[in-house]
């Protein structure tokens, strides 16, 4: 008897390895799509409101209008990464402290989810247009149609294929750096990648200015894996920082607050990352997308989209990496990418 039962633990040694080793947990892959401010809504305080205009756009066009020429984009990734400027609100007193307050309607909300949106920060200048009444029917708004909210002290976390994933936003008039270490340095203990967004720097501006600089680095010095930047209205360069990306904006996206912008060029920035059982993190590959805030000729019709004309947007995708500080051919682009579908990685 004792013969068997020695035996049999013999047999079990050398089998449990062999389970173990199948059952090991393999590295993962998590996708995100950023895209820069998007106004559902308008201007609110104006006699030829822009406010008004979207919303008819809305009534005549529907919600999945909007969004359809990159939808499949935003179902492609894990993520999709918006800056909501201005809140969906029925409130009505302005926060009395900027020449345009934006709105947008609370039901507007469904251009988001009907195209695989799934974060929005909130860390901007016009989020607080109507005071924190309309705030906080915004977060109210999105957190009840599925879509999570970042900004400020609210960091969004979420689990995807076993990985947690943290969001965090920041502006440069309400956030200073004690508020971006004390957020930061919490959520990088509850999740395995950090995602930062920061809205600051100067309208029309096509440098990254140093406070968008300045809080990039600060952020990855905290543990962020990427902050996308955004607030000029134009696009501007990509920084690598210690192996992580900083870029200071990718200019308008889905932008109801103006007609007829200075720039109808727009980024869609796309990152992967390996998330390895250990915990490390690595970077398997970005990709810049030369886009458009209008899918017509001299104005803004609301319906961003990818660039079609080879000519503007080679053109597009040069004058970012021009302002960028690394080379094409030193970087590691998707394989799916608009650098690679171009040969311009090499």
């Amino acid at each position: 008897m004792k013969r068997f039962l020695i035996l049999a633990i013999l047999l079990s040694l050398t089998v449990l390895p062999a389970l173990s080793e199948e059952e090991e947990a393999q590295p993962v892959t998590i996708s995100f799509t950023c895209v820069g401010d998007c106004t559902l809504g308008g201007v609110a305080n104006h006699t030829a409101s822009s406010e008004k205009m979207f919303a008819r756009a809305v009534d005549k066009n529907g919600y999945e209008w909007f969004l359809e020429k990159v939808r499949y984009l935003f179902e492609a990734d894990d993520f999709t990464l918006i800056n909501l400027e201005g809140p969906l609100t029925t409130a009505t007193e302005y926060e009395e402290k900027a020449s345009f307050y934006f709105r947008g309607r609370p039901s507007d909300v469904q251009i988001l989810t009907c195209s695989s949106v799934e974060v929005a920060t909130l860390a901007n200048n016009h989020s607080h247009n109507f005071r924190q009444a309309g705030y906080d029917e915004t977060v109210k708004t999105l957190e009840e149609a599925g879509v999570g909210v970042c900004g400020y002290e609210q960091v969004y976390y979420a689990s995807c294929k076993g990985v947690t994933v943290g969001f965090a936003g920041f502006d440069q008039w309400l956030s200073d750096d004690e508020q971006i270490r004390r957020v930061l340095t919490e959520a990088r203990k509850n999740c395995d990648l950090l995602i930062v967004s920061y809205h600051g720097g100067i309208e029309n501006s096509y440098g990254v200015s140093e406070a968008v600089r300045h809080a990039g680095r600060l952020s990855i010095d905290l543990g962020a894996d990427l902050v996308v930047g955004n607030h000029s209205h134009v696009f501007s360069g990509i920084e690598l920082y210690k192996g992580k990306y900083i870029i200071g904006s990718l200019g308008n996206f889905l932008f109801g607050g103006n007609t007829n912008p200075k720039d109808l060029t727009s980024t869609i920035f796309r990152q992967s990352f390996t998330v390895y059982p250990d915990g490390r993190i690595e970077d398997a590959g970005i990709d810049i997308i030369p886009a458009s805030v209008s899918s017509v000729k001299g104005s803004n019709n609301c319906q961003p989209c990818v660039m079609e004309n080879e000519h503007y947007a080679l053109k597009h995708f040069n004058s970012v990496m021009r302002l960028s500080s690394f080379k094409a051919k030193d970087i590691k682009w998707l394989e799916d990418s608009f650098a690679v579908s171009h040969g311009l990685d090499k």
